[in-house]
């Protein structure tokens, strides 16, 4: 365990963590840590995420807000589900080898912050399922993946909604694409019923495609063909389904799927 304070701005920050890598510089007689927080306080949580949220490029800032409500609005639910329990309660008494990685990573040129697209080789060099180390995986619950990348790849995060897999294998990385829109009847997660009205030109979706989340702004809308502009690109495959949100009111609700053609 390790106990790491600093200050942000003249407010001080205290994280306790584990440390998982370290690797040593004997030119610089320096260690590089990998930390991994594990506490830390809900105030001081925030003014770290204030703090990067401010210094993400302005493209980058739309979703992760939206990111951002959307784990708000989990939140709130789990609360009102407790809260609704409580009340119940109370009236009743793979194989190793070489894998390639498409990434989004941020890069500084010429003063200005660009997301650009990121092809990285590694060696697998372990597989890990149900805390126990294997030769061979496959589809369906969580995984740990051993690799020879950099872990300050892996910091803050930088790599969740990437895509693993072999070499060659993977499908192109979008910055728009067109699908067949799948709206359901009513909007989900309101206390009011209301009716999905259709998708119109210039709104913004959220777009949920695997594990990665963007804004996407609609050009062309046609009935069921709906062509979006992504404001973070996405690695996916035509058929690939994603998940449709809109802004209503002030939380991002579910309204759909699409289906990427």
């Amino acid at each position: 365990m390790l106990k790491l304070q600093f200050n942000i701005q003249s407010i001080l920050i205290i994280m306790v963590g584990v440390v998982r890598t370290v690797e040593y510089n004997a030119q610089l007689n320096e260690s590089l840590l990998h930390f991994e927080c594990t506490s830390i306080e809900p105030s001081m949580r925030n003014e770290i995420l204030s703090f990067v949220y401010n210094m993400l490029p302005e493209r980058e800032k739309e979703v992760y807000e939206a990111i951002k409500m959307t784990s708000q609005d989990e939140k709130e639910a789990a609360e009102e589900n407790k809260e609704a329990a409580s009340g119940t309660d109370s009236a009743s008494s793979e194989h190793t080898g070489e894998a390639e990685k498409t990434d989004n990573i941020d890069k500084k040129e010429e003063n200005d912050i660009k997301n650009t697209e990121v092809k990285t080789d590694s060696e697998i060099i372990g597989l890990e399922a149900n805390g126990e180390q294997v030769e061979e995986i496959g589809p369906g619950g969580l995984v740990g993946i051993a690799t020879k990348l950099d872990p300050s790849l892996t910091k803050s995060d930088s790599l969740s909604g990437t895509v693993a897999g072999e070499e060659g294998t993977l499908p192109e990385v979008l910055d728009s694409f067109s699908m067949e829109a799948n709206l359901l009847d009513r909007v989900v997660g309101t206390k009011e019923e209301r009716d999905v009205a259709p998708i119109k030109i210039k709104e913004p979706l959220m777009i949920n495609c695997g594990t990665t989340t963007t804004i996407g702004v609609v050009t062309s809308a046609k009935k069921n063909d709906v062509d979006v502009v992504l404001k973070l690109p996405v690695c996916a495959s035509p058929g690939d389904r994603v998940a449709l949100s809109r802004r209503v009111g002030a939380r991002w609700r579910l309204i759909g799927y699409g289906i990427i053609k």
